[in-house]
């Protein structure tokens, strides 16, 4: 039962998206990121905070992909390696 309200809702949450991306490209058919959308529609300081989210979003997920990766590359390496051990001591040691 559970499954069935979490698939409706995941249903009207796309439809819900869909139709609000629909809106805004009937609004800016030339183009436009949240910053010019969100000035243009909500005024100054929404299109900056808009920006700003963006640019932290794309600074963590690019952070994350790169923690990420490096977890992935020492992984395969065995436990009681003399690289994992001096990365490991060398983050937990104060600078």
């Amino acid at each position: 039962m559970l499954a069935i309200f979490v698939a409706a809702m995941s249903v009207a949450t796309i439809l819900i998206i869909s139709g609000s991306y629909a809106q805004i490209i009937e609004a800016f058919p030339s183009g436009g990121g949240g910053y010019i959308v969100a000035s243009k529609l909500l005024g100054e300081k929404a299109g900056v905070v808009s920006g700003s989210a963006l640019v932290i979003d794309y600074i963590l997920t690019i952070t994350i992909s790169i923690a990420a990766g490096a977890d992935a590359l020492f992984s395969i390496l065995p436990r009681n390696s003399s690289i994992t051990k001096s990365v490991s001591s060398r983050s937990l040691s104060p600078p």
